[in-house]
Parts: structure tokens; C-alpha cells; sequence
């Protein structure tokens, strides 16, 4: 289905739901290709802290088993220089590891015009840094609407914006990824609406499966088809931001249904220590990306 002939419109999220009624039944899906991955976001206080460099980081994922890493910007130098960039390109080319996406902070729903301009530029500057490290996503934010804006308008203020960043971001050869963080992609619905809108093979959803409130398998399961990268956290939080424990098996199960290829990165810490209380949900992740995407590791 082309997206421009893709209507979000009534039970759309309803005809989602149809997914194997037992873990144990699901069958590796032709066409899947999941790929494992880690986020910088995952060890940021290690970052932050300067415990940890983006080559550890780098190193530690190759050392995991993982395939990627989505290299959240918040802890490059600033400025970013040419020798930071291509040294990280240098180890991670030797590690394995592809440095995918970079993820940057935007707010696309800002009232003023130009304070929206200013932030298709930061995009702008951050889609020529994707490129000098080899990333081919820059992983972006619409943001919250401002008080007393409706959720429609605000959304409409980010797809122009976004218009205008992707068609840049093309020329240069980088797909931009809106994630359905907290604002106004929180819901699928209004984020497909921004999807159809944008219509640009350069842009896509990177789908956090944490981040939607309610209905969270329905609404992963609707917008799995237009991701072009994925978050994978290990809890799901409700509209009152009470955590459960997420069944990874079927949100796995759904990315594959859905016939998702890419990186899905674990970006959650999962413990106070992500040292030893990662690992074993990289693994864990290694063994169901493998088992869905039809080979074994």
C-alpha cells in the first residue's frame, strides 16, 4: 500500500489487532528482517557522567551481540568536530557496529514561525553530522502543543516543518524518523495523520513501544508498517505512568506481522547498574530478532 493511499480514519486501529493468540504459535514471518541494536539513551548517565565514551559504548554493543547503535547527540562535544566523528566512524566500522541513526532534541510545535525555522535548521545541521558518521536516520521530536493549542493545529505546525527538514534531509541521502514521544505524536492516530501528510519516502516513524499510554500493542501494531527504526523498552506505562513489565515476545511477534525490517535498539536501563542488568536483555532481544526475522543465532 503507497502511504498517500493510506487513510487514518475510523476502526483503522482496529483491523491492527489481529495477532496469534499464543506466543508459543507464532511463526517467523517471510519478509521480517529485525535487526538488534542499543541506545545511547540507555547508559546516559554513564555518558553524562563521562564514565563511559561513545566508543565504549560502541564496543560494549559489539560485545553484546548487538548490530547497531542509535547514537543519541545529548553527550557529543560541542562543538562537534570532524575528529570526534570520525574516530567514532573509525571504531564502530571496526567493532561491526553500524551507527544507524543519530537522535536529537526538536520542538516542531512551537507558535512562533520562526522559532520553528530556527528548528528545522538545528535539523538541517544535525542531517549533514548523520552523514559524516555514515548514519542514514536522524531520529527527531514533534513536541508538546503549547498552552492553550489544540492537538490538530500543533501537529499541523510540526508536519510543516517536517516538510521542509525531510526535503533537505533527502537531497542528502538521510531518512528523518519522528518518534512517538510524549505531545503530539502520543496517539497513532494523529502520528499516521503527520505520515500521510509529510509523504516522503525519506520519512517514517521510529517507534518507541514504551511510549503510547493506552491500547499500546493495538496502537505499535498500527504504525509498525511506516517505522523505519524502532525503540524497545522492557516496561509499558499506562495513562496514570504506572509501569508493567512488557512482553517482549509479542512485540516482537508484532513487528514481525507487520513485515518490519531495521534496528530495534533497547533504550531503557533496565536496572540501577546497566553494566550487568542490560546484557541479558540484549541477548534476550538477539534471540527473538533472530527468531522472527526466520534464522537462528
Amino acid at each position: 500500500m503507497k502511504r498517500r493511499d493510506f487513510l487514518v480514519a475510523g476502526s483503522g486501529l482496529g483491523a491492527a489487532t489481529c495477532l496469534a493468540p499464543n506466543p508459543a504459535e507464532a511463526q517467523p514471518a517471510v519478509g521480517a528482517h529485525i535487526k538488534p541494536a542499543l541506545c545511547a539513551y540507555t547508559f546516559r548517565d554513564a555518558l553524562q557522567k563521562k564514565k563511559m565514551s561513545y566508543e565504549d559504548l560502541v564496543r560494549f554493543a559489539a560485545d553484546n551481540g548487538m548490530d547497531g547503535v542509535d547514537a543519541t547527540s545529548y553527550w557529543f562535544p560541542d562543538p562537534v568536530e570532524d575528529s570526534f566523528l570520525f574516530s567514532l566512524k573509525r571504531t564502530a566500522y571496526r567493532a561491526g557496529i553500524h551507527i544507524y541513526t543519530l537522535g536529537i532534541n526538536t520542538t516542531l510545535t512551537k507558535a512562533d514561525a520562526d522559532a520553528r525555522r530556527q528548528q528545522v535548521e538545528l535539523i538541517r545541521k544535525w542531517v549533514d553530522i548523520a552523514e559524516k558518521i555514515g548514519a542514514s536516520q536522524l531520529r527527531v521530536f514533534a513536541g508538546k502543543p503549547p498552552q492553550g493549542v489544540a492537538v490538530a493545529p500543533a501537529a499541523a505546525w510540526a508536519t510543516e516543518s517536517l516538510k521542509q527538514a525531510v526535503s533537505y534531509a533527502g537531497s542528502r541521502g538521510i531518512v528523518i524518523a519522528i518518534e512517538n514521544h510524549s505531545g503530539v505524536t502520543q496517539q497513532a492516530d494523529v502520528l499516521l495523520r503527520m505520515v500521510k501528510d509529510v509523504d516522503s519516502p525519506w520519512f517514517g516513524i521510529n517507534l518507541d513501544t514504551g511510549n503510547f499510554l493506552e491500547r499500546q500493542h493495538e496502537q505499535i501494531a498500527a504504525c509498525v508498517r511506516y517505522a523505519v527504526s524502532a525503540h524497545i523498552k522492557t516496561k509499558m506505562m499506562d495513562a496514570e505512568k504506572r509501569a508493567e513489565g512488557a512482553d517482549l515476545d509479542r512485540v516482537f511477534r508484532i513487528f514481525a506481522e507487520g513485515g518490519y525490517r531495521g534496528y530495534v535498539a533497547l533504550e531503557d536501563s533496565v536496572g540501577p547498574d546497566p553494566f550487568t542488568s542490560v546484557p541479558p536483555v540484549l541477548r534476550e532481544m538477539a534471540r527473538l530478532a533472530a527468531r522472527y526475522s526466520g534464522g537462528a543465532r
